[in-house]
């Protein structure tokens, strides 16, 4: 008996060293799952433009391809340049630095096979565009 109870005492020793309060074990927050944000009116995004919003974590590129919105890092691969504010045409969103070229239906660079940036879910509720991030 004496033995399981040792077994116990080391147990709850365990359990007190775990950090429970939501941190990793660098001390840096754990991500709390994606939620729906409201970034934009549509009407403050004419077809064929882009806008750039701040969803708090990401500086993120709003697209209105027709009618239709999506969304992408804002952040160029290649120099950093803002996405947002490039040209563009169709669903191609050309950098405003250097011109690489990005598919902003799914976030592959055109310019660099292989390579993309983030592409995020949007979603339009009544007059908002919303972005999963």
């Amino acid at each position: 008996p004496a033995a399981g109870l040792t077994n116990v005492i080391d147990a709850v020793q365990v359990l007190r060293s775990l950090d429970l309060t939501g941190s990793n074990q660098d001390g840096s927050p754990v991500d709390s799952p994606p939620q729906w944000l409201a970034v934009a009116r549509v009407e403050d995004i004419a077809p064929g433009t882009a806008a750039v919003v701040d969803t708090g974590d990401h500086s993120v590129a709003i697209y209105n391809v027709a009618g239709t919105f999506h969304a992408t890092d804002n952040t160029c691969l290649h120099q950093g340049a803002e996405l947002g504010c490039g040209v563009l045409t169709g669903t191609i969103i050309s950098c405003p630095l250097h011109g690489w070229q990005f598919d902003v239906t799914t976030g592959a660079c055109l310019t660099r096979a292989g390579q993309r940036v983030a592409s995020f879910r949007v979603r339009v509720e009544g007059p908002e565009v919303q972005v999963l991030a």
